[in-house]
Protein backbone atom coordinates (compact mmCIF):
# COMPACT_ATOMS: atom_id res chain seq x y z
CA UNK A 1 0.00 0.00 0.00
CA UNK A 2 1.59 3.49 -1.00
CA UNK A 3 0.70 5.61 1.72
CA UNK A 4 2.09 9.41 -0.17
CA UNK A 5 4.72 9.35 2.13
CA UNK A 6 7.78 9.94 0.11
CA UNK A 7 11.70 10.18 1.41
CA UNK A 8 12.41 13.64 -0.57
CA UNK A 9 16.12 12.96 0.41
CA UNK A 10 16.44 10.60 -2.38
CA UNK A 11 15.08 13.78 -4.99
CA UNK A 12 17.06 15.57 -7.50
CA UNK A 13 16.42 18.75 -9.29
CA UNK A 14 16.92 18.30 -12.71
CA UNK A 15 16.20 22.04 -13.70
CA UNK A 16 15.35 25.24 -12.37
CA UNK A 17 14.94 28.18 -14.34
CA UNK A 18 13.98 31.69 -12.12
CA UNK A 19 13.46 34.95 -14.01
CA UNK A 20 12.64 37.95 -12.05
CA UNK A 21 11.20 41.58 -13.85
CA UNK A 22 11.27 44.64 -12.12
CA UNK A 23 8.46 47.21 -13.09
CA UNK A 24 9.24 50.36 -12.00
CA UNK A 25 10.44 51.38 -8.30
CA UNK A 26 7.95 49.83 -6.12
CA UNK A 27 7.31 46.44 -8.04
CA UNK A 28 8.10 42.98 -9.39
CA UNK A 29 7.01 39.81 -10.78
CA UNK A 30 8.90 36.65 -10.99
CA UNK A 31 8.62 33.07 -11.91
CA UNK A 32 10.10 29.87 -11.66
CA UNK A 33 9.87 26.74 -13.85
CA UNK A 34 11.35 23.33 -12.12
CA UNK A 35 11.90 19.76 -12.85
CA UNK A 36 12.41 16.57 -10.61
CA UNK A 37 12.72 13.29 -10.36
CA UNK A 38 13.91 10.37 -8.10
CA UNK A 39 17.44 9.26 -7.66
CA UNK A 40 15.66 5.98 -7.01
CA UNK A 41 12.32 4.02 -8.08
CA UNK A 42 9.73 5.30 -5.67
CA UNK A 43 9.26 1.86 -4.69
CA UNK A 44 11.77 -1.05 -5.21
CA UNK A 45 10.36 -3.41 -8.57
CA UNK A 46 8.43 -0.38 -9.94
CA UNK A 47 7.28 0.24 -13.61
CA UNK A 48 6.00 3.38 -12.48
CA UNK A 49 9.19 5.66 -13.26
CA UNK A 50 11.20 8.37 -11.47
CA UNK A 51 9.55 11.44 -12.81
CA UNK A 52 8.16 13.31 -9.95
CA UNK A 53 7.23 15.95 -12.53
CA UNK A 54 7.28 20.21 -12.80
CA UNK A 55 6.23 22.79 -11.21
CA UNK A 56 5.57 26.29 -12.32
CA UNK A 57 5.63 29.53 -9.73
CA UNK A 58 4.63 32.99 -10.50
CA UNK A 59 4.97 36.16 -8.41
CA UNK A 60 3.73 39.49 -7.62
CA UNK A 61 5.49 42.03 -5.52
CA UNK A 62 4.23 45.43 -4.72
CA UNK A 63 6.39 47.70 -1.88
CA UNK A 64 3.57 51.33 -1.82
CA UNK A 65 5.75 52.75 1.14
CA UNK A 66 9.36 52.08 2.12
CA UNK A 67 8.60 49.48 4.65
CA UNK A 68 5.38 47.71 3.69
CA UNK A 69 5.40 45.08 1.31
CA UNK A 70 2.55 43.20 -0.25
CA UNK A 71 3.06 39.79 -2.31
CA UNK A 72 0.86 37.21 -4.02
CA UNK A 73 2.34 33.98 -5.13
CA UNK A 74 0.78 31.29 -7.41
CA UNK A 75 2.25 27.49 -7.84
CA UNK A 76 0.96 25.01 -10.28
CA UNK A 77 2.00 21.41 -9.96
CA UNK A 78 2.03 18.98 -12.81
CA UNK A 79 3.16 15.21 -11.37
CA UNK A 80 4.73 12.73 -12.56
CA UNK A 81 4.04 9.39 -12.58
CA UNK A 82 6.63 8.07 -9.76
CA UNK A 83 3.39 9.44 -7.79
CA UNK A 84 0.89 6.76 -8.63
CA UNK A 85 3.78 3.79 -7.78
CA UNK A 86 2.17 0.75 -6.96
CA UNK A 87 -1.47 2.01 -6.57
CA UNK A 88 -4.19 0.32 -9.07
CA UNK A 89 -6.16 3.21 -10.69
CA UNK A 90 -4.36 5.94 -9.16
CA UNK A 91 -3.86 9.11 -11.17
CA UNK A 92 -1.91 11.67 -10.49
CA UNK A 93 -3.37 15.06 -11.50
CA UNK A 94 -3.27 18.67 -11.98
CA UNK A 95 -2.85 21.23 -8.61
CA UNK A 96 -2.10 24.71 -7.66
CA UNK A 97 -1.91 26.80 -4.69
CA UNK A 98 -2.03 30.50 -4.01
CA UNK A 99 -0.33 32.73 -1.04
CA UNK A 100 -0.84 36.25 -0.76
CA UNK A 101 0.84 38.48 2.11
CA UNK A 102 1.29 41.96 3.65
CA UNK A 103 4.13 43.06 5.44
CA UNK A 104 4.86 46.32 7.46
CA UNK A 105 8.55 46.29 8.73
CA UNK A 106 9.34 48.43 12.02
Amino acid sequence: MNCGVYNFTKTKIEEAKRFTRHMGERSSWGGMLTWARANELVTPGSTSGNDLGYELDVNFSYKPYDRMLWSTDVGFMMPGDAWIANTPGADAKFTYGIQTKAAISF
